[in-house]
């Protein structure tokens, strides 16, 4: 009997051990909560998962709880447990994930801007939407991005102001368009870049010209020039180094002729010179030529246009920060001027050419950009191809090293169209999709984030 006592009570001291589950540890409490990204732009039906980091007071990382995701209107986004947000339709919505009191906010933009072009400035970017209609982002502090205010950077696309049917062209600072014959500037104009007649920048766009007969405009560094259904050049703003091709060297606050009597086919203004291609394929440059930016065997400036030497003939030309490349019928590529991180592309050894060199490689090219201390060049079957300078990616090779000759860029898509004008490169792809890369310091690249990329990355809201 005393036996079978103890046998019970052993049996029920060793349920009760097994049924005992001991409490969980308390959750580290939670000081800080960050979401990144902090701003994002998706199209009806996309998705993205934030990243929420947790921090304790003394900034260590918080691994053994998740925070509390809502959305302020779920309408537009709505965002999962572990923070995935999906887009329901167009509009705002602040996703916010919240841990111990504390909280951060991310905010998602749900818009659809299907873009046709696209232009990348000094430290901005600007795309023509279809059917009509800009966006712009990046620097706005001169409002260059054309949403009708200044400050901040712009970091995701936004509609520029009064504005139809136009392609934009991104400048400096500034930036302009073609709309029927009016052209339209904004942004930064000290030196009368914009054209109004008068040195207040603008956040929107102004008239600079107008004329029926107008066909195209092109940006430079503080100066922009047009060209008529004739092929006569009109050129404003800043004019230290003769880049309006006035002879005058003085600033002109409202468009002036180009002097000399030529007519031209394809016109590029660059950071201090300007260059041109006439109707029968001879180039001409004017303006700042320290590295023989002009090519015409000199580093002479000249406040007219001043044939590029060699009698090559072209059909498209590009004028950058200093230095020109332009393409012969047969697609070989030549450049002049700056060569200081390999810019031209060459096999020369020497830091500037006054006269065109050719490009290395033997790609034929059908379109080129020469940019800041970078250049790079579209070959007929669409592959992108970038040189020079690359300390921000702006070669596009997914690395940060100068290549002194052509590299292909590190991607599958293949490409319609080509522009660079500083430290980062844009492009339209054969899907009608836009890419930036390169520099994206200032969000230029319009991701959303202070970033540059050394690959190409596809501008957000593009259905």
């Amino acid at each position: 009997m005393r036996r079978a006592v103890w046998t019970a009570l052993l049996l029920s001291v060793t349920r009760c051990e097994a049924a005992f589950v001991p409490p969980p540890p308390p959750a580290t409490p939670v000081a800080s909560v960050a979401l990144d990204p902090g701003l994002t732009m998706l199209v009806p039906g996309d998705s993205v998962r934030l990243q929420a980091t947790l921090r304790d007071a003394t900034g260590q990382l918080v691994t053994d709880r998740l925070p509390a995701f809502s959305s302020s209107n779920t309408g537009v986004a709505t965002v999962s447990s572990v923070g995935v947000v999906r887009a329901v339709a167009l509009g705002i919505a602040q996703v916010v994930a919240a841990a111990s009191g504390h909280a951060d906010t991310s905010e998602i933009q749900v818009a659809s801007y299907p873009l046709t072009d696209v232009s990348a400035g000094g430290n901005h970017t600007c795309a023509a939407t279809a059917p009509g209609g800009a966006v712009c982002w990046g620097y706005n502090r001169y409002g260059q991005t054309g949403i009708g205010t200044t400050g901040d950077a712009v970091m995701l696309p936004a509609p520029v102001v009064r504005l139809v049917n136009a392609v934009p062209v991104s400048g400096g600072n500034h930036t302009c368009a073609m709309e029927g014959g009016t052209v339209r500037c904004w942004g930064w104009n000290l030196s009368g870049q914009l054209g109004t007649g008068f040195p207040g920048n603008s956040a929107e766009p102004a008239v600079a010209l107008s004329d029926s007969v107008l066909t195209a405009v092109t940006t430079g560094g503080q100066h922009t020039c047009a060209l008529t259904d004739s092929g006569v050049a009109f050129c404003w703003g800043l004019n230290a180094d003769g880049q309006v091709g006035d002879s005058s060297f003085v600033n002109q606050l409202r468009s002036v002729l180009v002097r000399g009597g030529l007519h031209f086919a394809v016109l590029s203004a660059g950071a201090r010179h300007t260059c041109a291609i006439t109707t029968d394929s001879l180039a001409y440059c004017w303006g700042a030529n320290e590295f023989g930016q002009l090519g015409d065997g000199t580093t002479t400036r000249s406040g007219v246009p001043v044939a590029v030497s060699g009698g090559h003939r072209f059909f498209t030309i590009s004028a950058g920060r200093f230095h020109s490349c332009a393409i012969e019928p047969g697609g070989t590529a030549l450049c002049w001027g700056y060569n200081g991180r390999h810019q031209l592309g060459s096999t020369t050894p020497d830091s500037a050419a006054s006269a065109p060199v050719a490009v290395a490689g033997g790609h034929p090219f059908i379109t080129i950009a020469a940019g800041g201390l970078h250049s790079c060049a579209l070959a007929t079957a669409g592959t992108v191809y970038c040189w020079g300078y690359n300390a921000f990616g702006q070669v596009g090779d997914s690395s940060t090293d100068d290549r002194a000759a052509p590299t292909a860029v590190g991607t599958a898509l293949r490409f319609v169209t080509l522009h660079t004008f500083g430290d980062h490169t844009c492009g339209m792809t054969t899907g009608s999709h836009a890419y930036c890369w390169g520099l994206g310091l200032t969000g230029e690249l319009g991701t959303g984030r202070f970033a540059s990329s050394p690959y190409p990355v596809r501008v957000p809201g593009q259905p």
